[in-house]
């Protein structure tokens, strides 16, 4: 009887070690899956962001010295391929 205790005793130490060292990956991983969460959305965050802040700060003050809003932008760039089609346009490419 009592080397069963024995055992159980040291099966149950075992088992609280590994737990120990379950716990300890468990939360690296979650530490890592919140840094790549965070991470991915700042990518977002830039992609998206940074043309628009261009455009809104650098473009956007060249067309208004230009005298030119969106609309105009929008058909100017709609034009675009007839002109690149036209004999001017080919001449340039």
């Amino acid at each position: 009887m009592p080397g069963e205790h024995d055992e159980i005793k040291r099966l149950l130490t075992e088992n609280l070690e590994v737990t120990k060292q379950n716990h300890l990956l468990l939360e690296k991983m979650h530490r890592m899956h919140l840094m790549t969460f965070w991470l991915k959305f700042l990518w977002f965050i830039i992609i998206v962001g940074l043309p628009l802040l261009a455009f809104y700060y650098v473009v956007e003050p060249y067309m208004a010295a230009l005298g030119m809003n969106s609309e105009q932008f929008q058909l100017m760039l709609k034009d675009l391929p007839q002109l690149l089609s036209s004999p001017v346009g080919k001449v340039m490419q």
